[in-house]
């Protein structure tokens, strides 16, 4: 998957304490869960993304509900609130 500052984002709950953003790589309607990936990293200003290696590609399925905050890689982001 290629990030871009047009990238479709979400904020899920990490489970340390923070909130991974992630975008989705599956997302079928009828499933309660997603497959999503952390975008961890930084758009220069030519609009290239640098990942930052510790996280970024991490895949892993989160439910629906559990995501927030939808919104373009390039936005800013917003200040952490709880899904719900």
């Amino acid at each position: 998957m290629t990030i871009t500052a047009e990238t479709p984002v979400w904020d899920t709950p990490s489970g340390m304490g923070g909130t991974f953003t992630v975008a989705l790589l599956e997302d079928d309607p009828s499933c309660p869960t997603v497959l999503a990936r952390v975008c961890y990293g930084r758009l220069d200003e030519a609009g290239r993304y640098h990942p930052w290696r510790e996280w970024d590609g991490y895949t892993f399925r989160v439910a629906r509900t559990e995501l927030a905050h939808p919104r373009r890689f390039a936005d800013p982001t917003p200040r952490y609130r709880p899904p719900g």
